[in-house]
């Protein structure tokens, strides 16, 4: 461990993820009461209701309303000799890590105990403690769980996710529903060619086809985002969204938009730049899209926007219901949901003029 985080430790007072203790366990040579009370706390903090890693700093004294202090210890246990010491006795394997460190000159040990399932207890008797009984840690002090805290303590530590149509740019959530308006633009199929050479200048001979397709798809296409929202007080890891979007046939939808097309050929070509990795992929079928957002974490109560928006269209009004199923590392099943796009959409003549007019061109 960092010294900067032992030392943020040292700041903070004795709770449900942390306790100070000025000497070290009695262990070798200690009689199985004293080497229950290292078990007692190693299994208090086990079954402990939090979101975070808890510590137990050995050799630190607490100080009511000011900094714990540093005494420092004499010796080190050895964590092989913990491991076995404990994980003979108990029900499922209890994770927890020994480590020795040094601040300012003085020795002191760290236990840590990240989350893990629960309950934790002794399958024997063994010094102080009792058998089957479930020991865990309420703020700074240990004590014997209710029947109903270890009834949630069974309940795996499931993240609940909430995914909804985003604004990623103003970092809003916009609900379920989203209404589109598509405008199917008609245009002749015979587009001439745009310019000639000049001595000192190229015209771009595609420009007019180019504007066309960018065009087209402009007035075909709005945008959209997504966002999810873990409501709960447990880390969601690796998620992945996936949105099945229908009828593929007369919904287009894509990641990037085609650009508004240069009138003049550039004299250099510009170099082609890497890709950007995206947290959206899209996969067209012949019955549906399938887009999958990635995700590596959202964190309890936070709303993870994904940075990429996505353009949609229809080239008929129609009300697409988009079928969400949500996985993750940590979610024993798949969370299912649904959105709505509700698309009008219109049909829409023009010639190239027109349609140069609609964006001020000539």
């Amino acid at each position: 461990m960092r010294t900067a985080r032992i030392t943020e430790l040292l700041r903070q007072s004795e709770s449900t993820t942390l306790d100070f203790k000025q000497t070290q366990y009695a262990l070798a040579g200690a009689t199985d009461e004293q080497k229950s009370e290292l078990i007692k706390d190693l299994l208090a903090f086990a079954n402990a209701n939090r979101t975070e890693d808890a510590y137990i700093l050995l050799g630190v004294t607490e100080h009511k309303a000011r900094r714990a202090t540093i005494t420092g210890i004499t010796e080190h246990l050895d964590d092989a000799h913990l491991q076995q010491l404990i994980n003979t006795k108990t029900n499922r394997t209890v994770h927890f890590s020994y480590h020795a460190a040094t601040i300012n000159g003085k020795a002191i040990g760290i236990i840590t105990i990240p989350r893990q399932q629960r309950p934790v207890y002794l399958k024997k008797d063994f010094g102080k403690l009792r058998a089957n009984t479930v020991y865990t840690r309420h703020g700074s002090s240990t004590s014997i769980a209710t029947p109903d805290e270890i009834a949630r303590m069974g309940t795996p530590d499931t993240p609940t996710l909430d995914l909804q149509f985003a604004d990623h740019t103003e970092r809003t959530l916009l609900g379920t529903h989203r209404a589109i308006a598509s405008s199917v633009l008609h245009t002749p199929k015979d587009i001439p060619d745009y310019g000639v050479a000049l001595e000192f200048l190229e015209f771009n001979r595609e420009y007019y086809r180019e504007f066309i397709r960018y065009a087209a798809f402009d007035q075909l296409t709005q945008t959209f985002g997504i966002a999810i929202t873990n409501t709960s007080s447990t880390t969601a890891h690796d998620v992945r969204a996936t949105l099945t979007i229908p009828d593929p046939k007369h919904v287009t939808l894509a990641l990037d938009a085609p650009p508004m097309p240069d009138l003049l050929d550039p004299i250099e070509k510009p170099k082609a730049k890497k890709p950007t990795p995206k947290a959206i992929t899209l996969e067209r079928t012949s019955t549906a899209w399938h887009l999958t957002a990635t995700i590596p974490k959202v964190q309890p109560r936070q709303t993870h926007f994904v940075r990429e928006q996505l353009f949609i269209g229809a080239t008929r009004s129609m009300t697409l219901n988009v079928a969400v199923t949500i996985h993750g590392d940590n979610l024993p099943d798949p969370l299912t949901t649904s959105l709505t796009i509700k698309v009008t959409s219109t049909q829409n003549t023009a010639t190239l003029i027109e349609a140069l007019a609609l964006y001020n061109l000539d």
